[in-house]
């Protein structure tokens, strides 16, 4: 009777251990998830030099996976509320791309939390850093808040808020 409850204590201990550890596997998995759609914009946006033109159509289309096929994008400071779709913003990324000889883009202090189910809200860090065609440096800081929505493709961006310019 003894040995019994041994096993009886010992398949709980094991069960709770699972379960604890397939809840903790799904949450790190889905932060995992939406880091790397940021880590992927990130690069897709990079473009140091001359660039094929095949290589920079594949960058964008890459880029368009990743977004919704209606995009809210919210700028407080300069007034802008719109809904467009992800083929005009993936536009709006070329014509941005094509002014620059080089462009890079890095998000820190990245926090992600998910209010709902196949929901993440995430507020980052952006830091734009490019050299113009004319050998011009630019530089911007901003404080996004980005609201993303998981489909079948994987997590897409839904929502882009820029919540603050940190740094011109």
């Amino acid at each position: 009777m003894v040995k019994h409850k041994k096993y009886v204590i010992f398949i709980i201990f094991l069960a709770t251990g699972i379960g604890i550890a397939a809840i903790l596997y799904a949450f790190t998995n889905q932060t995992y998830q939406v880091k790397q759609r940021f880590a992927s914009v990130a690069k897709w946006v990079a473009k140091d030099g001359d660039e094929p033109n095949l290589a920079a159509a594949r960058k964008i289309q890459q880029f368009m996976s990743v977004l919704a096929e209606t995009c809210r994008v919210k700028d407080p400071s300069s007034g802008v509320f719109r809904e467009i779709s992800g083929r005009e913003t993936a536009q709006k990324a070329v014509l941005a791309r094509n002014e620059y000889r080089s462009i890079s883009l890095k998000f820190h202090d990245l926090e992600i939390a998910f209010p709902e189910k196949n929901m993440a809200k995430a507020i980052t860090t952006a830091r734009i850093a490019g050299t113009s065609g004319g050998g011009e440096l630019y530089t911007a800081t901003y404080e996004l808040e980005c609201t993303l929505h998981k489909t079948d493709e994987g997590w897409v961006f839904h929502t882009i808020e820029i919540v603050e310019l940190l740094e011109k």
